[in-house]
């Protein structure tokens, strides 16, 4: 899939809905000194499991906002 066909399929969405309401993390934020995550029972890397919700909206290039 091209990047043009994924964003043409967001403006598609973007037709009927003025927003979409997503989580913007897997888990709880580690303690400052650690860089692993627990997710479903298995150790992750922060930056992926705290990216990868995301990843959708950036490849969009679409404003985003986590409150």
């Amino acid at each position: 899939m091209t990047r043009a066909l994924f964003m043409a399929g967001w403006a598609e969405l973007f037709e009927g809905v003025d927003c979409v309401l997503a989580p913007v993390l897997a888990a709880q934020p580690p303690r400052i000194d650690e860089h692993h995550v627990m997710i479903n029972g298995r150790e992750g890397n922060t930056l992926e499991a705290f990216t990868r919700l995301t990843a959708l909206a950036n490849m969009a290039g679409l404003p985003a906002l986590a409150i």
